[in-house]
């Protein structure tokens, strides 16, 4: 069924007169944009209409018998006066709904490595703010994940990639709605336009997704969701892009369908995660392993992801850091789940990196230097064991600002010269 420009609608802040144009795109892992240019009746300001159709909602719709059918649902983002010919009309450019999801940035963490795709986008997009359809098999995510400063929707995308599936915007639903995996259409049809092109392999640098294998690309006057099964020669494809132009005031619909397996969302990674190091407290210390509470957490583990002890001193010289202690986390790779390590203390940041040693929690220190080990403590320093032996190549001092005090039931002091004892 064509649709001609006569037989379409716009819902919105204002009334339309005539429709002059109307082009829109519908793709995976992107928002979907609607461009209209139309004419607004004759009782209406178009200036104040200008001034305030910016992020107002707009649906373009027709119908189909006495049943409203939308077309397209979004958000207005942009909206000109045009006077040409003694006839103002609007051009106005509206976003779907997933814009929504693009907003605020968020910063969050996911240690549970059982923790299932579904799981987490459900938590990113509970259903206050929208729906997702699922439409792949759900599986455990296996690993950290890290929402960085990231939007949702740059976290929901980057998820799909892992998952190796694809996002997909419902456009035509009120509010923002997702098909995780290409979305399930009752419709089947068969390819028999007149015109259609072909090809195979599909990698484009600009998308952030891949079609591998042959795909079809094909123009139709009638309206198909994504998701439609197309049948050519006997093999069955999915429609996974959609673009309506106006062609002689009807709309003229462009498809591109592939094998449903066949379109995945790209691998991609947040940069600003290579070399962060964040603040974590300790809440269980197994041998060299660590398990931490990070302050962005998400609420959602049951368990927590387990960090190796790597500290600035290396393997010579270390002590595992107490449950409750605060310590330094620190991300080296691109991908948050690979070369993540505990590295210090956080009461280490104020010895130099050149002084190796050890620090306890009371402040006492024993210091690792080029011309010796320094004993250092506020108050007592308590030295114990069976056979205790205190020797130098060169010089032995003990001193201290009051008492030195050796007891023992046994002593022995001995040097190959002189042995002095002072008091000042």
């Amino acid at each position: 069924m064509a649709y001609s420009l006569d037989d379409i609608f716009i819902d919105s802040i204002f009334e339309a007169k005539d429709i002059y144009d109307v082009n829109f795109k519908v793709k995976p892992n992107t928002h979907p944009i609607l461009m209209v240019e139309c004419s607004v009746k004759e009782n209406q300001n178009i200036e104040s209409i200008v001034r305030n159709l910016y992020d107002k909602d707009l649906t373009l719709f027709t119908y189909i018998g006495e049943q409203r059918k939308s077309l397209f649902t979004g958000i207005v983002k942009d909206c000109k006066l045009v006077y040409n010919n003694k006839i103002n009309t609007l051009k106005i450019k509206a976003v779907g709904y997933t814009i929504m999801l693009d907003k605020e940035k968020h910063t969050r963490i996911f240690q549970d490595e059982e923790l299932t795709y579904k799981e987490i986008l459900n938590y990113v997009m509970p259903e206050r703010l929208g729906k997702i359809i699922f439409n792949k098999e759900d599986m455990k995510v296996g690993k950290l994940l890290f929402q960085y400063n990231e939007t949702d929707w740059q976290f929901m995308n980057r998820i799909s990639g892992l998952g190796e599936s694809i996002l997909i915007p419902l456009f035509y639903e009120n509010g923002v709605r997702l098909s995780y995996g290409l979305p399930r259409s009752v419709k089947e049809t068969e390819l028999q336009e007149d015109f259609y092109a072909s090809g195979n392999h599909i990698h484009d640098k600009s998308k952030d997704y891949d079609i591998e294998g042959v795909y079809h690309m094909f123009y139709s006057d009638e309206d198909y969701e994504l998701g439609t099964v197309v049948k050519n020669r006997g093999l069955r494809f999915i429609i996974c892009e959609k673009e309506v132009q106006t062609i002689e005031a009807t709309l003229k619909f462009h498809y591109k369908v592939c094998k449903e397996g066949n379109i995945r969302s790209k691998r991609v990674y947040n940069e600003r995660i290579r070399g962060l190091v964040i603040s974590a407290e300790v809440v269980d210390v197994k041998a060299e392993d660590i398990f931490v509470k990070f302050s962005t957490d998400s609420g959602l583990e049951k368990k927590r992801y387990k960090l190796e002890w790597l500290p600035v001193t290396g393997n010579v010289m270390y002590c595992m850091p107490e449950i409750g202690t605060k310590i330094k986390v620190y991300f080296g790779d691109r991908d948050e789940s690979k070369n993540v390590f505990a590295i210090e203390c956080e009461n280490m940041s104020k010895f130099s990196n050149e002084i190796k040693g050890i620090v306890t929690k009371d402040g006492k220190t024993l210091h690792i230097k080029d011309n010796g080990v320094e004993l250092k403590a506020d108050n007592k320093v308590n030295i114990s064991g069976k056979n205790l032996t205190f020797s130098s190549p060169d010089s032995l001092i003990m001193s201290a600002r009051k008492k030195v005090k050796i007891k023992s039931d046994m002593m022995e002091i001995n040097a190959d010269k002189d042995i002095s004892i002072q008091k000042k």
